[in-house]
């Protein structure tokens, strides 16, 4: 049967992509799965103590079967952990959630401390207008093809990763109905110094408008 396998963070650089096929048998579990891994990815190897799996959302143990189509997940600790020095923490989160929400659910804290090094944090929340061409609405519906939004962030990521010395990157947007007041999309960048990381918040806005595939639908009472 086949299982799509997602990385990400630490996996995902050193496989070179964010998504990988692999061949198991009928009723293979998890941890066949991490064991086949390990025999055919031996860079991910060190990595692979300190991540979870996942399927469909859900956090698994190593004994949960597998079938035909199941995509995999394996991921990182979300405040880095085994993953390189000097590379850049990144958190990127599609959700039907408010943001803040999401962000204390998983830092179980809606302000989490800056990542060891930080002298800068920037934060940005892009908050639903009441009005859509002088004409007041109730709120913004979020549409998105989700797969390739989450692939066209981590490459914006890896471009500013490349270019500016970033030490986390926060992106969680709300995919669905966000009310007029409420925040749509939230970003935190730290860096070591201030210029880096507002001209990194700045950047990554620029280039998630123009190569994102998120659409917005207002929505009046009409």
């Amino acid at each position: 049967m086949n299982i799509t396998l997602r990385l990400f963070a630490a996996l995902r650089l050193e496989a070179g992509s964010d998504s990988l096929l692999i061949q198991l048998p009928e009723g293979a579990t998890v941890g066949d799965a991490l064991e086949q891994i390990q025999g055919e990815y031996a860079g991910l190897v060190p990595h692979l103590p300190a991540c979870r799996a996942a399927v469909g959302n859900e956090f698994v143990e190593a004994g949960t079967k597998l079938k035909e189509g199941d995509v995999l997940a394996l991921i990182p600790p979300v405040q880095g952990g085994s993953s390189a020095p000097q590379r850049m923490v990144r958190v990127v989160v599609l959700t039907d959630k408010p943001p803040l929400e999401a962000l204390k659910i998983i830092y179980d804290d809606s302000d989490p401390p800056p990542e060891t090094g930080a002298g800068a944090v920037v934060e940005f929340r892009g908050v639903v207008r009441g009005t859509e061409n002088d004409q007041p609405i109730e709120g913004i519906e979020y549409e998105s093809y989700l797969d390739m939004a989450e692939h066209q962030i981590h490459r914006i990521l890896d471009d500013l990763e490349q270019r500016l010395p970033l030490i986390r990157f926060i992106v969680i947007h709300t995919i669905g109905m966000v009310p007029a007041g409420e925040t749509s999309l939230y970003i935190r960048v730290e860096s070591s110094h201030r210029r880096e990381a507002f001209v990194a918040c700045q950047s990554f806005i620029d280039q998630l408008k123009r190569d994102v595939p998120i659409w917005k639908h207002p929505r009046s009472g009409a």
